[in-house]
């Protein structure tokens, strides 16, 4: 869940389903779908082929996150509790 930013999915190739809370979403090539900060969400790919996205956060500032995140896993691994860290301090929170 994303604490800072709404975020916005555009399917390039392929079909995402989503779950939104507690609704079930679909989008197909061209499609799109919005979530909202604060909702908690989860993206899946229902199908065995490729999936091609561009995904949007609004407003900007998670790109920072991800250059957190790739240079700690230049260092090794990453654990649990580390990914956690980094996420929190970016406003992401990883649910069940």
């Amino acid at each position: 869940m994303h604490r800072h930013e709404d975020e916005f999915i555009y399917v390039l190739k392929g079909e995402i389903e989503v779950r939104l809370a507690s609704q079930r979403l679909h989008a197909v090539k061209g499609g799109a779908v919005h979530l909202p900060k604060n909702i908690p969400h989860a993206l899946h790919n229902p199908l065995k082929k490729p999936l091609k996205i561009l995904a949007m956060a609004i407003p900007g500032g998670m790109e920072y996150y991800f250059d957190e995140l790739e240079a700690a896993l230049a260092l090794g691994p990453l654990d649990d509790r580390a990914h956690n860290e980094i996420s929190l301090k970016y406003g992401i929170e990883w649910l069940d």
